[in-house]
């Protein structure tokens, strides 16, 4: 026994740690006990998916407008998965986390909701990761009016982190 958190040897009788937290807090969108009821059986039905779209994230990222290395969100969502990696690694669990990503950056041209709409219905990733632009009616180039319908199989976590430029 050493003193050192997070080692391999830290779990049950010097065995391997499963880093999964044993409780998880956090906000679920719902207005009324029907959306409550649909929102844990899309969590259920995910966690309990062993198919390989889970092992896939969608990085999308937009023109920010900050200048710099912040012009674009392609710099902080590569930084972003730069750590996530580094800390699986020195974790000794890279193997089992191993992720594959797709990317969707905007560069100096558009990045048209129909791009999104695309790889969107893929239905190949676990997981969509978005930085950029977002408001009250829309996020990554969609909008609430007018906004095709998704034929998603697969449910998948989504990450937006929308910019609401001018709202502080």
């Amino acid at each position: 026994m050493t003193t050192a958190w997070g080692e391999t040897t830290d779990g049950e009788n010097g065995g391997d740690i499963d880093l999964y937290a044993e409780v998880y807090v956090g906000r679920a969108s719902a207005e009324n006990a029907d959306e409550m009821a649909n929102f844990v059986f899309k969590t259920l039905a995910y966690e309990s998916s062993t198919s390989a779209y889970k092992k896939k994230i969608l990085m999308v990222g937009e023109h920010l407008g900050f200048g710099g290395v912040s012009e674009y969100a392609k710099n902080s969502l590569e930084e972003s998965e730069r750590e996530f990696q580094s800390w699986l690694y020195n974790h000794r669990i890279y193997k089992r986390f191993l992720i594959f990503r797709d990317t969707l950056y905007q560069k100096r041209c558009e990045l048209g909701t129909n791009d999104i709409m695309v790889k969107s219905n893929l239905n190949q990733y676990g997981i969509i990761n978005h930085l950029g632009h977002a408001g009250h009616n829309h996020v990554m180039h969609r909008y609430l009016t007018g906004m095709p319908i998704l034929s998603i199989i697969h449910y998948h976590l989504c990450l937006f982190s929308g910019l609401h430029s001018g709202q502080f």
